[in-house]
């Protein structure tokens, strides 16, 4: 059973946690922490995370080195393709995602259009995990404005449509020198992403005052 003390409110914290794969009480420190957990840690412990994380990319050497020839029909399309045309699933047995690529891509796209905002977020936790930057927002943090509110123009999704435009919604830092953290993001459009950049305020301060003296 999970030890707890309880705080001032009356909130249970724990000091340990079975992991659901050795099955033994271990303490929380023995965990990795996942903001996407109720208690926000991870499912197993950091020794049988690793553990399972070699056998994975083990399994996805394997299925690399595989070569998978004929036909598959698609479940989508119900289309007999080649092998070819299907993307490869390393948790299926057949190693083949159970759709074709056509199917599997026009799937994705609807899925993106549906949720412009999931989208969002998805895309910049993935730059996030690539520049090893902390990411805890979550869709109730954030709304999609109909108007940019830097720039006051209209907001147009460009998902499915191909590139971003001028008026795609972003997130954006509000303050550089922080993460995608609670508090530091706001979704304003490309166009006022792009002329922020990575500039701090004092930055922004002295450049607009440059050129206006420039300008008279």
């Amino acid at each position: 059973m999970n030890q707890s003390i309880r705080t001032q409110e009356q909130e249970p914290v724990f000091n340990s946690k079975k992991c659901s794969r050795c099955k033994i009480e271990k303490s929380i420190q023995e965990f990795y922490i996942n903001i996407s957990k109720k208690d926000k840690l991870g499912d197993c412990c950091k020794i049988c995370h690793s553990i399972r994380e070699k056998e994975k990319r083990k399994r996805y050497k394997q299925q690399q080195n595989v070569i998978i020839t004929g036909t598959k029909t698609c479940s989508g399309c119900k289309v007999e393709k080649s092998v070819n045309e299907f993307y490869r699933n390393k948790t299926n047995k057949s190693w083949l995602h159970s759709i074709c690529k056509s199917c599997s891509n026009i799937s994705d796209r609807k899925k993106r259009i549906s949720n412009p905002l999931k989208t969002l977020l998805l895309d910049c936790k993935k730059r996030c995990k690539q520049m090893g930057m902390k990411f805890e927002i979550t869709e109730k943090d954030l709304n999609i404005p109909d108007i940019c509110p830097v720039l006051g123009i209209p907001l147009e999704h460009s998902i499915g449509k191909g590139k971003r435009t001028d008026n795609s919604p972003t997130i954006d830092r509000i303050d550089n020198t922080k993460d995608y953290i609670k508090g530091n993001v706001i979704i304003v459009s490309w166009r006022a992403n792009r002329l922020k950049s990575d500039s701090t305020l004092p930055e922004l301060k002295q450049l607009v005052k440059f050129y206006e003296e420039l300008n008279g």
